[in-house]
């Protein structure tokens, strides 16, 4: 049976595991880099390159789990899609991913080429799916969640998790899929950035992959061992909605301990809201 991704250490509500990682550096060598988006697999990969021996794979629950994060996200974000500021090098991911040795969804993804340069002898692996089932996937979970009212109210309530949250994703967003919120456009950016992945990464670094493909070939390209086990399959729309209810809940119950009861009407209405969005 296929191991199950932990969840439970995503978040500490309390905050008091939270740091900012600037100024940090490079403690083990950037192996893996998953370019492929979200959706295509990435929390089976996750799992995948953890039993292959990957300590600490990044990956967007890494930052919830972490929320300063985000700053330096939308920081390298605002710099590369916007001309804000001054675009992440070596030295910047070195700072953010010094603790990684691999890798995987969004918002790492986004900025393809420039872990690709700054990490000149890592492995390049491209998780892809077909183009219209990636969307589909992606129009029902992501999109749904952070273009909810639900999100907008615990933003405003929590805006040193939820909130800064939402300010990096919607400048990735923006960013990398452009104005256009319609599926041609995004179908289009998902099919370029794959073509782009290919194009920039030297063939002997290069592994086009798909998650049910299964260990062999994934481990051929990277000199492992095939494990006895079974290939993880995680199945990311149930492990999304249980990341959605996990951050949403507590952040609730975080607000509601900081602001104080006489905020509790408002508390309600957030979960409600909540309420209403998951069902």
């Amino acid at each position: 049976m296929a191991p199950e991704l932990k969840l439970g250490h995503v978040v500490d509500w309390t905050g008091t595991t939270w740091k900012s990682r600037r100024g940090m550096k490079r403690i083990v060598p950037m192996e893996v880099l998953v370019l492929g988006l979200g959706r295509t697999g990435t929390m089976s990969m996750v799992e995948a390159l953890r039993i292959l021996g990957y300590n600490d794979v990044y990956h967007m629950s890494a930052a919830i789990a972490n929320p300063p994060d985000f700053d330096m996200w939308k920081e390298a974000a605002d710099a590369k899609f916007f001309g804000n500021g001054k675009p992440y090098g070596r030295e910047e991911w070195d700072q953010l991913l010094g603790n990684c040795m691999a890798v995987t969804d969004f918002p790492t993804c986004a900025f393809s080429a420039e872990l690709i340069a700054a990490y000149p002898h890592a492995k390049v692996v491209l998780t892809t799916r077909d183009p219209s089932k990636w969307y589909a996937s992606v129009n029902s979970t992501f999109r749904v969640a952070f273009e909810s009212r639900a999100f907008s109210l615990i933003g405003h309530l929590d805006p040193a998790f939820i909130g800064r949250m939402m300010s990096a994703v919607r400048s990735l967003w923006l960013g990398f899929f452009g104005v256009p919120d319609v599926q041609p456009c995004i179908v289009d950016t998902f099919v370029k950035h794959n073509e782009a992945v290919k194009a920039m990464t030297p063939p002997e670094r290069f592994l086009e992959y798909r998650v049910g493909e299964g260990w062999e070939r994934l481990c051929e390209f990277l000199g492992k061992e095939v494990p006895e086990c079974e290939f993880p399959r995680i199945n990311e729309a149930n492990n999304f909605t249980l990341l959605l209810q996990k951050m949403m809940v507590g952040s609730i119950v975080r607000c509601a301990k900081t602001i104080g009861l006489y905020m509790a009407p408002v508390v309600v209405v957030g979960v409600a809201v909540y309420v209403g969005m998951s069902n």
